[in-house]
Formats: C-alpha cells, sequence, structure tokens
C-alpha cells in the first residue's frame, strides 16, 4: 500500500502512483495556479485561500454514504483512483493519466 510522487529532473515532470487496492489515498487538483497533491485531503486545504464546496459530492455522500469515486466534497480537488498513475509537466499540464 502506498501513495507516491517523484520528481523526474531530467524529464522535467512529476509522477504520481496510487496502490492498486487503494489503501492510501492521494488528491490532486490546481489552487491558485499551483498543482497541489496531499495524501490527506486537509493537506490541500492548507494550501487553499477559500475551499468552495462541492455540492454534488454532498448529495453523493448522503445517498451512498461516500462521494462517488474521484469525487470529493471540495470543487477543483480531486482523489486519484487505485491504480492510477499521472504525469505533470512543470507548466502544470497533464501529461497522461492511466488507469
Amino acid at each position: 500500500m502506498f501513495a507516491l510522487a517523484a520528481w523526474n529532473e531530467s524529464s522535467d515532470e512529476l509522477r504520481l502512483w496510487r496502490d492498486g487496492l487503494g489503501i492510501k489515498p492521494l488528491f490532486t487538483g490546481v489552487v491558485n495556479d499551483a498543482f497541489v497533491y496531499a495524501s490527506e485531503l486537509k493537506g490541500v486545504v492548507a494550501t487553499m485561500d477559500d475551499a468552495e464546496l462541492e455540492p454534488d459530492a454532498f448529495i453523493d455522500m448522503f445517498c451512498f454514504g461516500w462521494p462517488l469515486p474521484g469525487a470529493t466534497v471540495l470543487r477543483g480537488i480531486r482523489e486519484v483512483s487505485p491504480s492510477e498513475r499521472i504525469a505533470i509537466r512543470r507548466d502544470g499540464h497533464e501529461l497522461s493519466v492511466r488507469r
């Protein structure tokens, strides 16, 4: 079980991985024009000036007991799915997402 982030200096990109069982969480988003990631939602919230709630996620929580896969209760913040790998360039453009 792991959530891992590694900077690749030669290709100038950040790579994020989440374990296949999804035991360790990993959250990503863009806050104040910067890409942020954390293993806990409160780590992402700490970077936000004003957190906006996502109403649809609350509806899902009340209907199903949790937000739908990939969603969070914060607008613009998502949970990386189990086994997902992401590559982000320095300028913030997502290069690839593999599930």
